[in-house]
């Protein structure tokens, strides 16, 4: 089980790139084909280059627990889009809804469930 939430590709480049005013696809079938422009006039932009760390992107918008080498968060692409996605531990949600630390999850037809460790 997954968190996830699209990637703002604009705020990306701008992460990589502090001049980057504009996202574009070269080939808009393709999503790895994303490039990042500053504006030289009005007129005119030029390409500062494609986004080479999507993942430390995620690891900055959603920081995990301690340092980002330790960071669950990761860029995916799932279907055409760029998404940051992280695992759920799905015991910990029980654990914490209920404040009982002996509780664990278990998916059953399709749905989690809590269940208590005697």
């Amino acid at each position: 089980m997954t968190c996830h939430e699209n990637i703002d590709l604009l705020a990306a480049c701008k992460r990589e790139y502090n001049d980057a005013v504009m996202f574009k696809l070269k080939d808009p079938a393709n999503p790895k084909t994303g490039l990042c422009y500053k504006r030289m006039d009005a007129s005119s932009d030029a390409s500062l280059g494609g986004i080479k760390d999507m993942t430390g992107y995620c690891g900055k918008v959603y920081p995990g627990p301690g340092e980002a080498i330790d960071n669950r968060v990761r860029a995916e692409l799932v279907g055409k889009t760029w998404q940051c996605r992280m695992p759920v531990d799905v015991s910990a949600v029980c654990v914490g809804q209920h404040n009982d630390m002996k509780l664990w999850a278990d998916r059953v037809d399709n749905l989690w469930h809590c269940y208590r460790k005697e």
